[in-house]
């Protein structure tokens, strides 16, 4: 029970870890070549997977969720996430399938129409490109053609989407200055005939500077309140629009009304028109940019991205959309709506200006007030009218010149090699695993094997000294010469001298094993011609009567041992001598107990005539444990070698066995290890 305890707890070392690795090479080698072989023929067996694939560049200004101001020209940019999700659209895959003509193709004509969108979305991976403004779209197909006609035609489609879109923002815009034109020119026409008229009438009038300076404020605020206004009416149209395009297609239409009544955007759009009407203020007292200016317009911008924020959450709180272009068209109606607050916060501001400065100009005699209103409609309508003219030159410019908006910065092509199977690094991941299942292995079989492979597990099992190791002796029945390359002569030699000193004054010595092993006998036989070779006169007795292993390597006869034992024949008459200087004497043929031969005769008188002839007598046993002959010799012998079997050996056989003869009063000499791999040959043993 200690003995385990001690092996249990014995510390394994990187020494420990890599003989098992040695010792189970072969398991690895053999697993890791299984594992190559199954992932080759995965490789070869498994349908080419080929991927293509595109990259596209749009620009930062897209059509898509962008608002054209009026008054400043300037787009709101869409992110390149948003141009991702207009791509992942699934419509745009309804129409590829479509145009690709999908159903009629041999990897989807299983599937029913409205499926096959779906599974090419599964298909098609589109994403940035880092942190730049370009989009990747890439398809994994086992039909390279496939793969390469369904990136492009998504590309395209895309392309087309944009393009439309922007084409319907600038025609709104161009069809808004073309309505707003006339009536422009009408109110410039009828200002400038009532001035002309007056004058005629009245000669020409100047006013105080006073009087031009009150004037002059008043027209500014009435130019911009009447830019603001077309700019708000413009706004307005974009965003029913806007409104009608979501008709039927979401259950819940972005209005006015959505907004406006909600509590919080109330405050902000309030807060707004107070901001605005400072900042009018302010400008009006000084004539460059101060910082109370500077910090009215940081809040008025402030305010205006909170409204922009709540107006998402409020809107989309209460409506959702699976199509990502839907959605861009709720995001366009949001900023517009934003945007329309803006404009009617500007006007409210304007409006209280404009009216305190009509109230002074009232004070002024009433023909001051006439003319200078001419004058005023005149100037205002005149600035309005050259506004509105370039703007709508600029916005046919920009209708006519529309063009594709994404840049095919490398086409989709067909590709030649497929992606998957990676065979190289299939192979290798084959490799590495087949490596780690086969050492995962490997230690599993260490850990079941209770045989022996090292000296310390002798010692530690049984406490017994390793005497040596041997490497094995010789495979083919027959006689064996001391020349023989398989057997390691000076080692035997030097284990014969070490095993006389021990002998001492006993000569007689025992050979066996804790099971039956044909080591016992090829080590026995290898012993004797050692010490033949040393000058020794041994004697061979084969004792293992059932077995007679002596037998498969010399031509012993029926007599041996058992007659001996039994008084039928002597000793002289039984030896044989070998040609190599040690003596044979067979096993014979044991026909009765041999307990009871021995209470008739007295095997101490053979063994003594034994001690006479020879220097040394070794006798040939059987497993400790298989028969009982075995042990009863032994009592008599007393000194016996333990031959352990490298690999065959069990742990606890020898243990028993061990404690055994120890009770029978039989001296263990000490552990011969055979059959031990050279290369596990311990150096000084």
């Amino acid at each position: 029970m200690n003995e385990e305890f001690a092996e249990d707890e014995r510390e394994i070392s990187l020494s420990d870890l890599w003989r098992t690795l040695l010792d189970r090479k072969w398991t690895i080698i053999s697993i890791t070549i299984i594992a190559v072989v199954v992932v080759l023929i995965y490789s070869f067996k498994t349908t080419p997977i080929y991927r293509s694939e595109t990259i596209l560049r749009v620009e930062k200004k897209s059509a898509v969720g962008q608002i054209l101001d009026i008054t400043t020209g300037e787009l709101i940019p869409s992110s390149v996430e948003e141009n991702i999700n207009i791509i992942k659209g699934h419509s745009n895959f309804v129409e590829v399938a479509k145009r690709l003509n999908l159903k009629k193709n041999k990897y989807y004509s299983k599937l029913s129409t409205r499926m096959i969108p779906f599974v090419l979305e599964k298909q098609v991976s589109v994403q940035a490109v880092g942190r730049t403004n370009l989009i990747k779209i890439s398809m994994e197909s086992p039909d390279p053609v496939l793969a390469r006609n369904v990136v492009s035609t998504l590309a395209q489609i895309y392309d087309e989407k944009m393009r439309n879109l922007e084409k319907s923002d600038y025609e709104r815009s161009v069809e808004f200055i073309k309505q707003q034109l006339p009536q422009v020119k009408t109110k410039v026409d009828k200002a400038e005939n009532a001035i002309r008229q007056m004058k005629e009438k009245y000669n020409f009038i100047t006013f105080d500077t006073k009087a031009n300076q009150l004037y002059t404020i008043l027209n500014g605020y009435k130019s911009q309140y009447d830019s603001i206004e077309i700019s708000l009416e413009e706004s307005r149209r974009k965003l029913s629009a806007v409104q009608d395009e979501l008709k039927g297609k979401e259950p819940m239409v972005v209005t006015s009304q959505t907004t406006t009544d909600n509590p919080i955007y109330k405050q902000l759009q309030s807060k707004l028109v107070d901001l605005n009407i400072q900042l009018v203020g302010l400008k009006n007292e000084y004539a460059s940019k101060t910082a109370q200016i500077k910090a009215i317009e940081a809040q008025i911008e402030s305010v205006k991205k909170q409204m922009n924020s709540e107006a998402q959450k409020i809107i989309g709180s209460e409506t959702s959309s699976v199509d990502p272009t839907y959605r861009s068209l709720y995001q366009q109606a949001i900023s517009l709506q934003v945007q329309i607050s803006g404009y009617e916060a500007k006007l409210k501001a304007l409006s209280t200006y404009i009216k305190d400065y009509q109230d002074q100009i009232a004070r002024l005699p009433q023909l001051e007030q006439k003319l200078n209103q001419f004058e005023r409609e005149l100037n205002v309508n005149d600035q309005l009218y050259t506004r509105l003219l370039q703007k709508k030159s600029d916005a046919e410019i920009a209708l006519a010149s529309i063009a594709n908006r994404t840049l095919i910065v490398e086409p989709a092509t067909t590709p030649i090699k497929p992606v998957k199977p990676n065979k190289k690094l299939n192979l290798a991941i084959g490799g590495v695993l087949g490596i780690f299942l086969g050492v995962l292995l490997a230690f599993f079989q260490e850990y079941r094997d209770k045989t022996i492979r090292r000296v310390e597990q002798v010692e530690m099992t049984s406490g017994l000294p390793v005497l040596v190791q041997f490497a094995k002796a010789f495979t083919n029945p027959g006689p064996i010469t001391l020349t023989d390359k398989v057997v390691d002569i000076g080692k035997y030699q030097m284990f014969t001298v070490d095993l006389m000193h021990q002998l001492g004054n006993n000569p007689l010595v025992g050979i066996t094993s804790p099971t039956s092993s044909k080591d016992i006998s090829s080590i026995a036989v290898d012993i004797s011609a050692a010490l033949a070779e040393n000058g020794y006169k041994a004697l061979l007795v084969d004792a293992d009567f059932k077995n007679k292993p002596l037998n498969k390597y010399f031509e012993l006869g029926d007599s041996g041992f058992a007659d001996v034992l039994m008084g039928e024949k002597s000793m002289d008459d039984v030896v044989m001598s070998y040609e190599k200087g040690f003596d044979i004497m067979g096993a014979g043929m044991l026909t009765e107990n041999l307990n009871a031969i021995l209470k008739r005769y007295d095997i101490n008188e053979t063994f003594e005539n034994m001690k006479k002839k020879y220097e040394v007598v070794l006798i040939n046993l059987s497993g400790i444990l298989d028969t009982y002959e075995s042990i009863v010799i032994a009592e008599k012998i007393k000194n016996t070698l333990i031959v352990v079997r490298y690999g065959e050996t069990e742990q606890e056989a020898l243990s028993i066995a061990k404690n055994k003869m120890q009770r029978a009063g039989i001296n263990i000499v000490g552990v011969i290890m055979s059959s031990v791999p050279k290369n596990r040959l311990e150096k000084y043993i």
